[in-house]
């Protein structure tokens, strides 16, 4: 590990150059341990789907026949667990171990940069995945800069969340062209589950606003959770930071919330900024009502992944 920024653990992307533009097609990451601590691996098994076990029982393995020689506690050093500056399309990011060093008492000058960071994606699946030791400020959680088709479901994220940058990035066109859009974008049933204050803020769902772009349109927001929100300094709770009071961002006239909740408030309803104050902010999301405004292939995608395993359950010694 070095200091600073440069920690980070997986590259993928095509060509987004002048001279060669090839986007890089059907990437699939899959049960990786992306950042851990060996004395952790029985607890980290127990958060972990199937794909992430096997791996982590092999290397469990290695270590107790002393195969390999670690430190127990200094392996989650990590700035970007997934790192694309641009062309990612086509890719399948699910069920991985995503593990930083925010809590860490000595962060040995490692700083973070999210567990991904994409620029210029489209068609992405983000689905039952584990983050944590990311901060619940501007380098934490998952990042977006433009992003087309986006899935993210099924996640457990903890004392962090998702990031929408609105910035021109290449990938999203066919030829070497920037572009500026978040579209079709789908957040269902994932659980942002607030640890602790970390003095910066703490968004589960935000759109940013100095890089706010017009062509923000087509998002569903449905079923995700606020949970342990009372951690959190009652000033700085946040409701979903979805759009902007100049009329930009995802808005009901394109875009579908439902069932989200929070567990600060009385009546439970996670709520949005900048959405109508008569907004009907139903329990319970209708299937019927939200797939057509995305692309059907997003609704067929839903179907087969909501029973997807969340892996959220947290017996780590970090709580």
């Amino acid at each position: 590990m070095q200091p600073g920024l440069v920690n980070r653990a997986i590259y993928v992307g095509g060509f987004g150059t002048s001279t060669t533009y090839k986007h890089m097609l059907n990437t699939q990451i899959e049960g990786n341990v992306i950042g851990l601590k060996i004395s952790e691996i029985s607890g980290i098994k127990s958060v972990s789907t199937d794909e992430t076990k096997s791996t982590l029982t092999k290397l469990q393995t290695l270590v107790e026949a002393k195969k390999i020689d670690v430190e127990e506690d200094e392996h989650n050093y990590i700035t970007t667990g997934i790192n694309s500056f641009s062309t990612l399309k086509d890719a399948k990011i699910n069920k991985n171990f995503f593990y930083s060093n925010s809590d860490n008492v000595d962060k040995h000058g490692v700083g973070q940069d999210h567990a991904i960071y994409l620029r210029g994606s489209q068609n992405i699946d983000f689905v039952g995945n584990h983050v944590r030791g990311f901060h619940n400020g501007p380098p934490g959680g998952i990042k977006f800069k433009s992003g087309r088709n986006i899935l993210i479901m099924n996640n457990y994220f903890r004392n962090t969340g998702i990031i929408m940058y609105g910035n021109s990035e290449y990938g999203l066109a066919d030829t070497y062209t920037p572009v500026a859009e978040l579209s079709n974008w789908l957040v269902a049933n994932n659980t942002m589950d607030w640890k602790k204050w970390q003095d910066f803020y703490a968004i589960g769902m935000e759109l940013n606003s100095a890089t706010r772009t017009a062509n923000t349109r087509n998002g569903v927001f449905i079923d995700n959770r606020y949970i342990n929100y009372q951690n959190i300094p009652s000033n700085r709770r946040q409701k979903m930071k979805l759009a902007f009071a100049d009329g930009v961002g995802f808005l009901p006239k394109d875009s579908y919330l439902a069932g989200n909740t929070r567990d600060d408030t009385v009546d439970g309803i996670l709520q949005a900024d900048n959405w109508p104050a008569d907004y009907d902010y139903s329990k319970k999301s209708n299937f019927n009502e939200w797939s057509s405004i995305l692309h059907p292939d997003m609704g067929t995608e839903y179907n087969e992944y909501i029973h997807t395993k969340i892996p959220m359950r947290d017996d780590l010694k970090v709580k």
